[in-house]
This record gives structure tokens, C-alpha cells and sequence, in this order.
């Protein structure tokens, strides 16, 4: 059955559209509760994908975008700054080797795009971390780098409309 893949208590995405904590792996139904506490059950003839978030370890990936008017030299530096303050202030969460070293420490990976959806540059950064403690790591990651972009007032993207106005010469 799922070939072992879910276990009861792993956080899962079924189908894309189904998030919750596994309640029961039955021979029919899969049942999950949301987070609202909801139990969603699904026929397991209807499950198409199941995304487990609970195999050990997760990545933390955050993307960034910043404003074209900013200096990618000094976004990088500030980056390099939130990852100094990730590592020193999660590194009690970040999956370590048998020799009690970061596997993958939080870094910032460069620039993902430079045409972000027409809005600015944007970079990434990733950390790897507990399977049990990634929702509140990825949330406490945005919360530095929310802190250091206000701190170092770095431009963010702003989406504008323009609108142009146009008449009929003949109205006039």
C-alpha cells in the first residue's frame, strides 16, 4: 500500500490540491486532516501524486527579487549576511554529519533569474534541514531575510500599470 511511502503523522500534498498530517493509510482511503483540522478522505483510486515532507530531511529554498535598480553586488553581501545569521541562529536544526557538521549550511545558491517575471533580479537561498522542524526553520528564514532587506533598505520589485489615455481628433 503506497509502497511504504506514508506513514501515519508525515505532512503530505495529495494530488496537489490536499494538504495535511496522514491519519490513516487504509486498503480504500487515505485520510488526512488539514490544517484547519479538517478530515479530507480520499479514495486511493483517486490518488494520482502524493508529496511527503517527511523523509528525514528537507531544503529550505527561498527566492528572493529585487528591484533592477538595485546593486546585484551589494544584494549579495547582504545575502551572504542573512546566511551568517541563518546558520548561527538555526544551527541546531540543520541536518548535521556524523561529525556534527552542517551537511548543507544555508548559502546563497546566485542568481536564479534576472527577468523575474519582469520585476527584478532574483536570487535564492537553501539550507538543509529536519524533516520535524522545517515548517517553523522556513518560516524564521523569511523572518531574517524580511529583517535585513527592510534594515538595508533594498528596493524590492513594485508591479506598475501604465495607462495611456487616448482620443478621437474628431472630438475635439
Amino acid at each position: 500500500m503506497y509502497e511504504k511511502q506514508l506513514q501515519k503523522g508525515d505532512w503530505v500534498i495529495v494530488n496537489e490540491a490536499h494538504e495535511g498530517v496522514v491519519e490513516e493509510v487504509g486498503f480504500r482511503v487515505l485520510k488526512i486532516r488539514d490544517w484547519s483540522a479538517t478530515i479530507i478522505s480520499i479514495n486511493n483510486g483517486q490518488v494520482r501524486s502524493v508529496e511527503n515532507f517527511n523523509k528525514n530531511k528537507m531544503r529550505v529554498i527561498e527566492r528572493v527579487t529585487v528591484s533592477y535598480y538595485e546593486d546585484p553586488s551589494r544584494v549579495l553581501r547582504i545575502l551572504e549576511e542573512i546566511c551568517d545569521e541563518l546558520n548561527d541562529e538555526l544551527k541546531d536544526y540543520l541536518k548535521q554529519n556524523v561529525s556534527g557538521q552542517p551537511i548543507e549550511p544555508f548559502t546563497v545558491l546566485g542568481v536564479d533569474s534576472i527577468n523575474d517575471q519582469h520585476q527584478g533580479y532574483r536570487y535564492i537561498i537553501s539550507g538543509l534541514v529536519g524533516d520535524l522542524t522545517y515548517f517553523g526553520n522556513a518560516r524564521s528564514v523569511r523572518t531574517v531575510i524580511a529583517k535585513h532587506m527592510y534594515k538595508n533598505n533594498v528596493k524590492m520589485p513594485q508591479q506598475t500599470i501604465h495607462i495611456t489615455e487616448t482620443y478621437n481628433r474628431n472630438e475635439q
